[in-house]
């Protein structure tokens, strides 16, 4: 007898092959632009290009299919935002975009544990490690997209946790561990990542901190950064730029934008009605944290650009992928009830 789910996955990562030959795809899509590219993309760029596409492949696949996610990362390279932000600064354009997606996937790997039978402390483990270390990274990087991030760590864990002690009552597989590690970890990563943030501003640790190393830096000057008054002009510009981000055309990426929002919502809904946990609830919740630090108009443009385009291509990926399933849902058949059974299947019952 084969071994079951539960047995094969507890207690040991096991490997996985689609996500693997999905980002060996990615690297070698990677190398051809990257070696038709006049003057070709430096090797940092290219790795910020990949580490890009692989962010976008983890969120969308976790959220519909390995398949759809290597659609939507396939069009990371080839957007013009993600190829001239390759080119030109990649720390300033790319780092920041790809901490935030990064973020954003690793609470929803966290929030997909909560639906595991069993707790395996080693995935937490690693969630709370990718967690801490984008956080800060993000922080002196640019400190509204940190505190924006901090904001997606604290809500989203711990509105999964809710969530999953709620549906218990209705699925007895759901482990209290699970919702209690997740709780633990939406306030403890955001203090934690802060503070080791903060700390770094006294030395040259990072080489694209915002401000010069000293050791009478204060434990709330990040804080005090990331605090500001929304700039009014810092729309305005974003929406001025829509045939950039919005590619290729802006008339149509922006309604399937909007759809798919919709559509995430309306499978949340589903879902909790059917008891599992509303995973696709993590997109509107990670579009709009993520509007709200681009409301502080801080941070380089080309990154802004790139961080609308990579919410572009997500949301627009997953509305054709819902709308897919939305098919396939139909195309399958109920089982028939009694009162919808043929007559003969009824009298003969009789």
């Amino acid at each position: 007898m084969p071994p079951s789910p539960d047995n094969r996955t507890h207690g040991r990562l096991p490997l996985p092959w689609a996500l693997v030959a999905a980002l060996a795809v990615l690297a070698a899509e990677v190398l051809i632009l990257r070696a038709i590219a006049t003057p070709p993309t430096a090797w940092q760029g290219a790795l910020g290009l990949l580490a890009a596409a692989a962010t976008t492949l983890i969120l969308v696949g976790w959220l519909t299919h390995y398949l759809w996610g290597l659609a939507a990362a396939v069009i990371v390279p080839l957007h013009p935002v993600f190829a001239h932000a390759a080119g030109g600064q990649w720390e300033a354009a790319l780092l920041a975009p790809v901490l935030q997606l990064a973020v954003a996937a690793a609470v929803l790997g966290g929030c997909r544990l909560l639906r595991e039978p069993a707790f395996t402390m080693i995935r937490w483990t690693l969630a709370g490690a990718v967690l801490i270390g984008a956080l800060t990274l993000l922080w002196p990087l640019n400190p509204p997209d940190g505190l924006a991030a901090s904001l997606l760590v604290l809500i989203g864990l711990t509105a999964g946790a809710v969530l999953a002690l709620q549906l218990r009552r209705r699925d007895a597989g759901l482990r209290p561990g699970n919702a209690i590690m997740a709780s633990l970890l939406a306030w403890l990563v955001p203090a934690a990542s802060y503070f080791l943030a903060s700390n770094s501003a006294r030395f040259d640790f990072l080489p694209w901190q915002t401000q010069p190393a000293s050791s009478e830096t204060d434990l709330d000057d990040l804080l005090r950064a990331a605090i500001r008054f929304p700039d009014a002009n810092a729309f305005s510009s974003v929406w001025a730029n829509r045939n950039t981000w919005a590619w290729p055309l802006d008339w149509v990426v922006l309604p399937l934008m909007a759809y798919g929002l919709w559509r995430a919502l309306r499978r949340g809904f589903k879902e909790k009605e059917r008891g599992r946990l509303p995973l696709t609830w993590m997109l509107p919740l990670f579009s709009v944290i993520a509007l709200l630090g681009l409301e502080r108009g801080t941070g380089d443009a080309a990154s802004r650009g790139a961080t609308l385009a990579a919410l572009a291509i997500v949301l627009t990926v997953f509305c054709f992928a819902d709308v897919a399933r939305g098919i396939g849902e139909r195309l399958v058949l109920a089982p028939p009830t009694d009162a919808g059974a043929p007559a003969h299947t009824r009298i003969a019952a009789r």
